[in-house]
């Protein structure tokens, strides 16, 4: 059963065990959510074929955000047959962007390691990466764009790096085809905290000035991004709005998600920010 989420946007803490339909009801509340789903099954689908039983979702794609960038999910290795694997599920390379591609989203194996302590993807899931504290995944049977928002972020995202940049060893009797996928998950793993690093740094020196959207569901990140240009900390903008720090806290954390456009509005003038983007019609004929 799928509990509700906590005042963050996050499930409690832990894994919690869901059929298929169950995750359909819980997590298909929006179009972009029915689009991922539809993605997420053909993923499943496939891993099924090769022997896997059960999958770990995880990311935005099970916080409160109705517009997820994509899924997370990691794969039990119990009775897989390598071979009969979907190639593009071991490919790491570019951030894993044949998976995004392929699938919407990206999987990985839960047994590997996620960072360089040997942590595997499956307890790395149940961490919030900018904070170190524990949240849920949901477990399903086969049958979140993350933002450093503060400086506490940035310091734990730092030192995260750091970690990562010392590298990994797996043992020896890691089969050789799982070695590679370890080491390219490593990698893929820097590049992301390597860009979300630079990206606050830039933002927070003022070497960035804007950011082109492609649609409404890059607009929370816009407004993260808005503030830490302007200079303000999110108790900061707390103050300009008459709210409390851990109400800006809690939106940044679930990407501004059931915020309604008359508040969003107050908070870009807050911010000083300017919207211009260009609307397309689906004109008939």
């Amino acid at each position: 059963m799928i509990p509700r989420h906590d005042k963050s946007g996050n499930l409690p803490a832990g894994i919690h065990e869901a059929d298929w339909r169950e995750l359909e009801t819980a997590f298909g509340g929006s179009a972009r959510r029915v689009a991922l789903l539809a993605g997420l099954r053909e993923a499943l689908t496939s891993l099924r074929r090769a022997g896997c039983s059960t999958a770990y979702v995880d990311g935005s794609f099970v916080t409160a955000n109705q517009a997820p960038a994509d899924f997370d999910a990691c794969r039990d290795p119990k009775g897989v047959v390598l071979d009969a694997l979907d190639t593009v599920l071991l490919d790491f390379s570019e951030d894993r962007r044949a998976q995004k591609q392929r699938y919407g989203g990206k999987l990985f194996p839960a047994d590997v390691a996620a960072e360089p302590k040997g942590t595997l993807f499956i307890d790395f899931f149940q961490l919030d990466r900018h904070t170190g504290a524990r949240k849920g995944d949901r477990q399903d049977r086969s049958g979140g764009s993350s933002v450093i928002a503060n400086e506490r972020q940035y310091r734990i995202s730092k030192a995260e790096l750091r970690r990562f940049e010392e590298g990994y060893a797996p043992s020896a009797e890691v089969d050789p085809r799982m070695k590679e996928v370890m080491a390219d998950a490593l990698e893929s793993q820097v590049e992301t905290l390597r860009s979300e690093v630079r990206r606050y740094e830039d933002l927070r020196e003022g070497r960035v000035a804007h950011r082109e959207i492609d649609g409404l569901r890059d607009l929370p990140v816009a407004l993260i991004e808005a503030r830490i240009a302007a200079g303000l900390t999110q108790k900061s903008l707390a103050g300009r709005l008459g709210l409390s720090e851990q109400q800006i806290q809690r939106w940044e954390a679930t990407l501004y998600s059931g915020v309604g456009v008359e508040r969003l509005q107050e908070i870009a003038d807050a911010l000083g920010m300017g919207v211009r983007e260009v609307v397309s019609y689906a004109v008939p004929g």
